[in-house]
């Protein structure tokens, strides 16, 4: 598949806002639904520590993810302004945005 949608339902690298390294949390098992199912893909969790999880190195802030990245999965907001959904929606928007030419 193709286009826009190849890269919604095909996507090459996924970014995962908010993982999470508690069992019990949506980006924790965001991540591992994603490894546990083989995705062929690049994975590229967000986490403001830095420290692997599940495995999977992690990157600090949206800013600091690379280019090409087709998909973004966004999990519950965590506290404080500069973690929420909808500030993290808007960075990543803005992200994103910025490299569609």
């Amino acid at each position: 598949m193709s286009g826009a949608l190849g890269s919604l339902f095909t996507p090459r690298a996924l970014a995962i806002l908010g993982v999470s390294r508690h069992p019990a949390k949506l980006g924790h098992r965001l991540l591992q639904n994603v490894k546990e199912s083989g995705y062929p893909g690049a994975v590229y969790p967000v986490h403001p520590s830095g420290e692997p999880i599940l495995g999977y190195a992690t990157v600090r802030a949206i800013e600091a993810l690379p280019e090409g990245i087709d998909l973004a999965l966004v999990s519950a907001c965590s506290p404080g302004p500069a973690g929420s959904r909808p500030a993290r929606t808007r960075r990543w928007s803005a992200r994103s945005s910025a490299s569609v030419s």
